[in-house]
């Protein structure tokens, strides 16, 4: 019995060997593709900013001599008495020291010389060959207008770049393209005043008022060529009012047109009568244009007048409420303890302009590449082979007992 079972046993384990296995596919396996080594990225020195380094010559009237003569070092208790001359030229030295420490955050340095301005042609001719000069990169210098000419000539010979504060005309910048006038020259002013109100008040009645003195003369002359050069002969009188009593313009008035009239004289003693006069002809809307000195004037109330309005013109004028002058002046008061003169906002915009650019000290720059970063200023070339002058000017009109700047742009 036991030997059957085992048979049993063994037969169903042969039969069960016998069965046929099921063949499993395997996947194809992927192509193993190679590592590559990870990419080490080469490591470099970080670039430094190269400093850049501006040496800047301030030739201006310090009084050196007569600061020194009325100050006595020996009473320390004794405040210092500056010299009332040379009060422009100390706000510029300082508004150059500002704009120095604004630069820096550019890594910008800039270094500042002081030297007392010439008097003379041949002290002029000794200073344009000094070490500090020939190795500066701009000069700022107020000079005379007679040593203007003659500055401009020797910053040409000598190849170093002249910037005058002021002159009297453009005509300094003839052949001497390494000079610039920084602020426009009267002629320059004049011009640009006729183009603005003879553009903006067409078909008017002109009307030119001046008397026998050399300065009056002289802008006369400039106005009226301007006049004549937009306008012809009509419409425009003159009124000499040295050859003519001054109230034969009331008989120059026109009742039809609008009337501008042009007063060339810095006198108050004789504008006042003048104006005086055309106010009580009752002629709505008289256009004056009166010069800068106008608004020293104390006892003229402009805005008095209900048919006469005044228009004056500015090269230097100061937007007080503009930010960055706000910025400026709290800067200048903070550090200096007075309130900074027209001047030293130009010295301090220009040296910012110029420090911002990125040229080499042996590159020429061209002032009307500072056009678009410098607001207020318009630098043009006085003429082919010649400087450049800034152009801007400021018309100006009085409202609400203030003057306001209404041409707009630079």
């Amino acid at each position: 019995m036991v030997l059957l079972v085992l048979s049993l046993v063994t037969g169903l384990f042969l039969v069960s060997g016998c069965k046929p296995r099921q063949i499993v596919v395997a996947p194809t396996p992927k192509p193993v593709e190679p590592v590559k080594p990870p990419v080490v990225e080469e490591v470099k020195e970080p670039v430094k900013d190269e400093k850049k380094v501006m040496n800047i010559v301030l030739m201006m009237p310090f009084a050196l001599d007569k600061n020194f003569m009325s100050n006595d070092d020996s009473n320390e208790e004794t405040e210092p008495v500056i010299e009332p001359a040379s009060i422009p030229a100390l706000h510029c030295y300082e508004a150059a020291l500002l704009a120095a420490d604004s630069l820096k955050k550019l890594n910008r340095e800039v270094r500042i010389i002081a030297m007392e301005s010439p008097e003379d042609s041949l002290s002029l001719a000794r200073t344009m060959i000094s070490k500090q000069v020939k190795e500066s990169d701009f000069i700022f210098a107020t000079l005379p207008n007679t040593l203007s000419n003659a500055a401009a000539q020797l910053a040409q010979k000598n190849n170093v770049n002249l910037i005058l504060t002021q002159a009297g005309t453009p005509a300094v910048l003839d052949n001497a393209p390494n000079s610039v006038i920084a602020n426009a020259s009267t002629t320059t002013q004049i011009k640009e005043m006729v183009k603005y109100m003879l553009s903006t008040y067409t078909n008017a009645n002109i009307i030119l008022v001046f008397r026998n003195t050399k300065r009056e003369d002289e802008m006369a002359a400039v106005f009226r060529q301007e006049m004549l050069k937009s306008k012809g002969t009509s419409d425009f009188r003159d009124l000499n009012a040295t050859e003519k009593p001054y109230k034969d313009i009331v008989n120059l008035l026109s009742k039809t047109k609008r009337n501008l009239v042009f007063i060339v004289s810095s006198d108050e003693a004789f504008v006042n009568p003048m104006l005086s006069l055309i106010e009580a002809q009752d002629i709505f809307g008289i256009y004056v244009s009166g010069l800068p000195t106008w608004q020293n004037f104390e006892s003229i109330n402009f805005m008095g007048f209900k048919n006469t309005q005044v228009f004056l013109f500015d090269n230097n004028f100061i937007d007080y409420d503009a930010p960055a002058v706000k910025l400026f002046r709290q800067k200048f008061i903070s550090n200096y303890h007075n309130d900074p003169l027209p001047v030293s906002y130009m010295v301090f915009d220009i040296i910012i302009g110029l420090g911002k650019k990125d040229k080499k000290s042996n590159q020429k720059l061209k002032f009307t590449e500072l056009n678009s970063t410098l607001p207020n200023y318009q630098f043009v070339e006085s003429g082919s082979g010649s400087g450049f002058e800034n152009s801007s000017i400021s018309v100006l009109q009085f409202n609400d007992y203030k003057l306001e700047k209404i041409n707009s742009g630079k």
